[in-house]
């Protein structure tokens, strides 16, 4: 099997390299470089130009079983600072990468989306939940989804949008997201700053049960929307709680006035995943974390 990944050396990207060469999958690699960022291990396949440049070359999806699209903007304080960069970034370059796949008869595409599309949604989101995004990050999810069903619809490729929830692990060094910056600081002993007062909920999910879900996902066809996500609803409070532990010491913290777009919380019903491709996560929070130390530990002992 033979998949090609936009945004292959970013976070996610990267670890599901790993997951495919693992499995016997080829991955191929389209990817600008535009952040600096390259995790990527030796010997994968790698294009480096704009995704919206696969229009014109199609000889870079020859061959390919599937299109995981995971090249985005994928963060609310972007969008609201840059919506119409957002705009571009997360849906036109989605439709292209679209185009581009239908025109060069590649059967299989998997998109990158969010729970942000859902927008404040009580109880857990599951895919009957009517969208109504909260932010434009959100808003430009919501719009990727809608082109994925239209190309499939009008062009006959198999398209499934996943819908990750807030997804943390390894590989992750540029990454701002809470998870992430919190683990960063913790390890470095500087105050951390929590926006709202910690009791938002998010559902975190490791980054290598979302790979092991997309893997399934290009490799059977599902959706045309899919929550991945753990199920579990844990506090901005527990998760500095699970750092801490994993750390082995308290975080220095300060409280800020909650960010625009910000939802107060959001958790996945994951049982359509399950249903439907036989995939379930198999990292809880505790254990996800403490690989995640692991990782930076190694990475400042380097």
């Amino acid at each position: 099997m033979r998949i090609l990944v936009t945004g292959g050396a970013g976070f996610i990207g990267s670890n599901l390299c790993r997951l495919l060469l693992s499995e016997g999958v080829e991955p191929v690699v389209v990817d600008d470089a535009s952040g600096g960022i390259n995790y990527l291990p030796q010997g994968v396949e790698r294009h480096t130009l704009s995704v919206a440049d696969l229009m014109e070359q199609q000889d870079v999806l020859r061959g390919v079983d599937a299109v995981v699209h995971l090249a985005a903007k994928p963060s609310v304080d972007f969008a609201n600072r840059e919506p119409l960069a957002a705009l571009d970034a997360n849906v036109g370059d989605t439709l292209r990468v679209l185009l581009a796949a239908a025109e060069a008869g590649v059967p299989r595409f998997v998109c990158a989306s969010s729970n942000a599309a859902a927008g404040n949604v009580v109880g857990p989101v599951h895919e009957q939940v009517l969208p109504r995004p909260a932010s434009v990050y959100g808003a430009t999810k919501t719009a990727s989804e809608n082109f994925c069903s239209a190309v499939s619809e009008s062009y006959g490729l198999d398209a499934v949008a996943l819908r990750f929830s807030n997804c943390y692990g390894p590989y992750s060094d540029h990454k701002e997201s809470a998870a992430h910056l919190f683990v960063r600081r913790g390890l470095s002993g500087e105050p951390i700053t929590i926006f709202g007062d910690g009791a938002q909920t998010r559902d975190f999910i490791y980054v290598e049960d979302i790979c092991r879900c997309i893997l399934a996902a290009a490799s059977k066809a599902c959706g045309p929307v899919l929550q991945v996500g753990t199920g579990v609803e844990t506090t901005v409070t527990e998760l500095v709680a699970a750092i801490e532990k994993a750390v082995g010491s308290e975080l220095a913290l300060a409280y800020a006035e909650p960010r625009m777009g910000d939802v107060l919380t959001s958790v996945s019903d994951n049982s359509l995943a399950f249903e439907q491709l036989g995939w379930k996560p198999q990292v809880d929070l505790e254990t996800g974390v403490a690989r995640t130390v692991a990782y930076y530990k190694d990475l400042a002992s380097a």
